[in-house]
């Protein structure tokens, strides 16, 4: 299945209907803009909100989630805000 979102609250809305429609979900991609410690999912950043972690709770235990965007893991001292790839990372793994 391929879903279109414009925000991380309308993606999660999205995977939960195809849940409860008995859809198992093994895989989310996020294909979107990105820069070092950011990743856009439409018009909204990602972040450890409770969208992300409804987004995670949609994926079967086994799972995962793949974040597609130009840098997303980089750091980058030089962008204010923007600078910790790595830490970014852990904080959405761990939500």
């Amino acid at each position: 299945y391929a879903i279109s979102a414009s925000s991380p609250e309308e993606a999660a809305e999205k995977l939960q209907l195809l849940k409860d429609a008995g859809v198992d979900i093994t895989e989310v991609h996020v294909f979107d803009h990105g820069a070092a410690g950011y990743q856009e999912l439409g018009d909204e950043g990602l972040d450890d909100s409770e969208a992300w972690r409804e987004i995670g709770e949609a994926v079967d235990e086994d799972g995962f989630i793949c974040l597609y965007g130009c840098s997303v893991a980089d750091d980058d001292e030089d962008t204010p805000g923007f600078n910790d790839g790595e830490d970014y990372i852990r904080r959405l793994a761990d939500s």
